[in-house]
């Protein structure tokens, strides 16, 4: 591999570089850091959208809530009840500006977003610590004294937890339904990836919760990051306010083209699902078997990794691009965690082996 030396590009303050920058630094790098669907669209997909192109691009988009009939249907939710965002970001965007009045809390390490956003609007956010004694599963009953004692009135989760890929069960979340809280929000970006049953999903208790917002990212599902489109589930006054901020063509024309497709190409998204579950477990295998690295149990398409010292998180990360041109996300930029921890997205099996041949020549020549 051919790459240059210099690689503080990658080292930002918040969230990673983006791929395309990351491309045009580096050329050709196989994507370990971008935690997408690597099975959907499939390549016949992919075709019929070339092909509509030029109609694609030449019309306006379908309003908000129409398309949001789709998504509403595929969840088996009212579509009073949905809401299409511009990516789940305009979504979080929405929430702060609109349910969000104060005292917001959220577990760390999470998602940028969740922590930079409120922080963003000058607003006072309390950060709950996971804990890696606990593989950082969420303590729910110490989120709840947390919540209690700082008197909060607003929640914000992950579930699967970004970026360490730990999940609660339904029934405990459920007792957070029992607290006094503004809203609740429990953001389901990668729960398709939590299992082929969908078992873990909070959208049964919409209908009986006034408070509660789920939040799901299709793009991650649906292999598509760049189409930015994501939505959220909550009842009717929730949706009904959030709908109202939001533009009312902010979806635009190839999301709607993708996601109009996607009823009728159910069975190979479902099939793209179950390969990226045993592709996980395959390389939470694999990866479990080298020396230097401790892998936490994940229930989304990445992996949470965390390296032993002397050796760094970035030390690794650059060697392994420099060396093997594999690109992963090191997480020392993220709240609540450290350069010591690393997330790796999950790939087909011929890429998984390649990685780990690469991380056991990286670790075994040590700083």
């Amino acid at each position: 591999m051919n790459h240059p030396s210099d690689l503080t590009f990658l080292d930002r303050q918040a969230h990673n570089a983006a791929f395309q920058t990351v491309r045009s630094h580096l050329g050709e790098v196989v994507d370990f850091c971008v935690p997408v669907n690597p099975y959907y669209p499939t390549k016949e997909m992919l075709q019929r959208y070339r092909d509509q192109l030029e109609f694609i691009l030449t019309y306006y988009p379908e309003e908000n809530e129409p398309l949001s009939e789709i998504v509403a249907n595929h969840v088996g939710v009212p579509a009073s009840n949905t809401v299409l965002g511009n990516g789940s970001t305009e979504l979080i965007t929405a929430i702060d500006h609109v349910l969000i009045r104060e005292s917001f809390i959220t577990s760390v390490p999470t998602f940028g977003r969740w922590t930079d956003q409120s922080l963003e609007m000058g607003k006072k956010i309390h950060l709950f610590q996971r804990l890696e004694s606990d593989g950082f599963h969420l303590d729910i009953d110490r989120l709840i004294q947390e919540i209690k004692k700082h008197k909060i009135r607003s929640l914000a989760i992950s579930n699967p937890n970004n970026p360490t890929g730990s999940i609660s069960l339904p029934r405990d979340l459920e007792r957070l339904l029992e607290l006094d809280l503004d809203v609740l929000i429990v953001d389901e970006s990668f729960i398709e990836f939590a299992s082929v049953e969908r078992q873990h999903s909070m959208l049964k208790y919409i209908s009986d919760s006034k408070n509660l917002v789920v939040l799901r990212s299709l793009g991650k599902s649906l292999g598509a990051h760049g189409i930015r489109l994501g939505f959220s589930v909550a009842s009717n006054e929730i949706s009904a306010k959030l709908r109202r901020f939001l533009p009312k063509w902010n979806i635009n024309s190839i999301a709607e083209a993708i996601l109009r497709d996607f009823p009728r190409f159910q069975p190979e998204y479902e099939l793209s699902r179950e390969n990226v579950i045993a592709d996980r477990q395959y390389l939470y295998s694999r990866l479990s078997q080298c020396d230097g690295i401790q892998v936490f149990p994940s229930y989304a398409n990445f992996l949470y990794v965390k390296v032993e010292a002397p050796l760094s998180g970035k030390e690794i990360r650059n060697q392994l691009i420099a060396r093997h041109g594999c690109f992963i996300r090191e997480c020392g930029n993220k709240v609540g965690s450290s350069s010591q921890f690393l997330r790796i997205a999950v790939n087909p099996r011929e890429k998984s082996d390649l990685l780990v041949n690469a991380f056991n020549e990286v670790m075994s020549d040590g700083p």
